[in-house]
């Protein structure tokens, strides 16, 4: 099934499965009313974390690079990681070959591709300081058997160099 809430409805209200039709209750009526209410709270309390200008912990994904604290520097270190924790990808290091500083835009950059492919378009900021920046899905993605394997997150870390 495309639609997660239908099994759900399905199985607290059966009358839509089954070819018996019945004139609702007044006891399905308030549940039905009760469900709505929830339904449409828990939406408006994402969306009211997400514009709150003076919370930056819950953003949309145009709205990292602005609030990193990132600095520059030659080398960083990027780990992502799915749901279940394990790694969605081997860790890697982004380096210029010259050993300048390249600007933390452009590692950012690189990871908000993979949060745009997984189509995730809000995130929590669970790191921000001038050495680290942890990002990951703000909502849990319940997707069945694939649960696990749905990309969470990245981290973004400076290295320091040996001298």
């Amino acid at each position: 099934m495309k639609n997660p809430f239908l099994i759900p409805l399905l199985l607290l209200y059966p009358n839509f499965a089954f070819a018996k039709q019945q004139p609702m209750g007044t006891a399905e009526i308030i549940f039905l009313v009760i469900f709505a209410v929830v339904a449409f709270l828990a939406v408006a309390f994402k969306e009211q974390r997400l514009n709150d200008p003076s919370d930056s912990t819950y953003i949309y994904l145009d709205e990292v690079i602005t609030t990193a604290k990132l600095l520059p520097s030659p080398q960083y270190r990027i780990d992502m990681y799915r749901q279940s924790g394990n790694p969605y990808k081997d860790p890697f290091i982004w380096h210029t070959n010259d050993g300048s500083d390249m600007p933390p835009e452009d590692v950012i950059n690189h990871v908000l591709k993979t949060f745009r492919r997984a189509k995730i378009e809000d995130v929590r900021v669970v790191t921000n300081n001038e050495q680290e920046l942890h990002i990951c899905r703000s909502m849990h993605q319940h997707g069945r058997k694939a649960e696990g394997k749905k990309f969470k997150g990245a981290i973004i870390t400076i290295i320091e160099e040996i001298s």
